[in-house]
């Protein structure tokens, strides 16, 4: 029982449940006119000793097509001590406003940030993000509707010197982009990137510090009677992390905020009025994020089954990935690779990230302060 419902729960999370939405998107499909609209937005930017990026970000934000009248952009300084703050007060006279604040944490700047807004529409992004010239129209647009409340942007990944890690990791971000578009289209996304996440203002709650705006922003946009849009147009760039140290901390953060963040009472949606909503939840994140634990169950139940035939094959088919794990593991060390043993190493790095956030969700550690990944 332990092995097959265990053993249930991965396949239906990782091939089953996409497969699950592209059967529904055929079954419902309705076509869905975008209008145009170019409506007034506050781009909001928080950074800690970003000088090395902070230029190169805000000549981006400057070079996007968007009518600049209609623009403004506010830099949050949490706490910078290096030249992050002198570096953008040279970019006042483009309109570029600093708002130095204490270090507060990433997403109490966030929220400081909203509230010095002066335009209904808040665009998210972060010092190493990097975006297509189109990018504003693209996700600004859906705003025409009255009930689209948060636009995501679709996230791509540049590395100067490719390795197994980063891509692996573009491939497992084009799968969660291609999730994100079918919720969208079924109507049920309820998450979506900071880094290229924009919503209306009069929708924001401040929240605890220690939750993530990935998870909770879209679960008060949700509650609030809106609709979260996935816009594959809107592409933004990031660097990904490229070492294995890197991956593994991202996916740690990741999983702790998101983790505390979904199951707090900021945003919280009622499974009653939000079934579709709670199950996509369900399905993309918490399953998700709780493979490892499943994984160990199902590798523990046919250990203790391998008298059977059947459960010696499984135990053996955990084992061979985990050995091609550790060989992979050993090539990266070496900056070789091997893609099956490549892919194999970054899966279940991916996985053994998803379970120190767990444990650090659950026992209680909490993460508001962080620098960007270089």
């Amino acid at each position: 029982m332990l092995f097959w419902l265990s053993s249930a729960i991965v396949a239906y999370t990782w091939v089953g449940y996409p497969l699950l939405l592209r059967l529904l998107l055929l079954l419902h499909r309705k076509p869905r006119a975008v209008p145009e609209a170019m409506p007034s937005a506050s781009i909001v930017l928080v950074v800690h000793n970003e000088e090395a990026v902070v230029r190169e970000a805000l000549d981006d934000l400057l070079a996007l097509e968007y009518p600049r009248e209609l623009l403004e952009i506010i830099v949050v300084s949490d706490g910078s001590t290096d030249r992050t703050n002198e570096i953008v007060r040279e970019y006042a006279r483009h309109g570029v406003r600093l708002l130095p604040v204490p270090r507060v944490g990433h997403t109490a700047g966030v929220a400081q940030g909203v509230a010095s807004a002066s335009h209904e529409i808040i665009i998210r992004t972060d010092a190493d993000t990097r975006h297509n010239r189109n990018y504003l129209r693209c996700l600004l647009r859906h705003y025409a509707e009255p009930r689209v409340g948060c636009v995501g942007g679709r996230f791509s990944f540049r590395n100067e010197g490719e390795t197994g890690i980063t891509r692996n990791e573009g491939l497992y971000w084009r799968y969660e982009m291609a999730l994100r578009k079918a919720e969208s289209d079924l109507g049920v996304l309820s998450t979506t990137s900071g880094a290229v996440m924009s919503f209306r203002r009069h929708i924001f709650e401040p929240f605890s510090h220690v939750y993530s705006e990935d998870v909770v922003i879209p679960k008060l946009v949700v509650k609030k009677g809106y609709r979260v849009i996935q816009e594959p147009a809107a592409v933004a760039y990031e660097v990904m992390p490229q070492t294995i140290g890197g991956e593994f901390a991202a996916r740690r953060r990741m999983v702790a905020r998101g983790v505390t963040g979904l199951l707090s009472a900021d945003g919280a949606l009622s499974p009653m009025r939000h079934p579709g909503h709670w199950a996509s939840i369900m399905s993309h994140k918490l399953l998700r994020w709780s493979t490892p634990v499943f994984l160990l169950a199902s590798f523990a139940g046919s250990v203790a089954s391998a008298r059977h035939k059947i459960y010696a094959v499984a135990a053996c088919c955990h084992l061979g990935l985990y050995t091609a794990a550790l060989l992979g593991y050993a090539l990266e060390r070496r900056n070789k690779h091997l893609r099956p043993l490549s892919a194999a190493f970054s899966f279940c790095l991916a996985n053994l990230g998803f379970l120190v956030g767990l444990w650090e969700a659950l026992r209680g550690r909490r993460i508001s302060a962080y620098g960007s990944q270089k």
